[in-house]
């Protein structure tokens, strides 16, 4: 479990728990902390929109991958499966979108991605293949895989019950 300490202004694992501290997060639940934010990396397989809709009731979307160590980070904290996350063409092809609408800027694409192989690959996955950091794939957004969660660290969150 991780504390805000709302006198401090720090957060704390549960080591380290003191008086006007309040839980934020569990990372036993999924939840990891990183640089300010939060993650939630599923442990069930859905489809992108599915994953998706799973991360707004968490009150956090698909993971926006904004650097190279943000990219290790995910590849590690998915033990280099298939997962998607928050990038895709559904709204014009080859032109990639992050699910708050801003373009895709850097990518971690595998070498011979994106390639919509199997026809219309409008959704994207990190972990294909050994590398830790070019590991991304256009897949069908139908298919179904792991998904990762993000949103900004905020000490007044409070999860959904379930996600403590």
């Amino acid at each position: 479990m991780v504390y805000y300490n709302y006198s401090s202004g720090s957060s704390q694992g549960s080591d380290k728990v003191c008086q006007n501290s309040l839980p934020v997060f569990d990372e036993d639940k999924g939840w990891k902390y990183s640089n300010s934010r939060i993650y939630h990396v599923s442990t069930e397989k859905m489809t992108w929109d599915e994953g998706r809709k799973a991360c707004k009731e968490k009150e956090a979307d698909l993971v926006i991958i904004n650097s190279r160590e943000e990219q290790i980070l995910v590849t590690g904290l998915t033990k280099n499966q298939n997962a998607w996350i928050g990038l895709t063409d559904g709204d014009s092809e080859g032109v990639w979108k992050w699910v708050d609408d801003s373009a895709l800027t850097t990518g971690f694409w595998r070498s011979g991605e994106p390639n919509s192989y199997a026809g219309d690959e409008d959704c994207v996955v990190t972990g294909y293949g050994s590398d830790p950091v070019n590991n991304w794939a256009d897949y069908p957004c139908s298919d179904r895989f792991i998904w990762v969660c993000e949103r900004p660290f905020d000490s007044g969150y409070q999860p959904p019950k379930g996600d403590t």
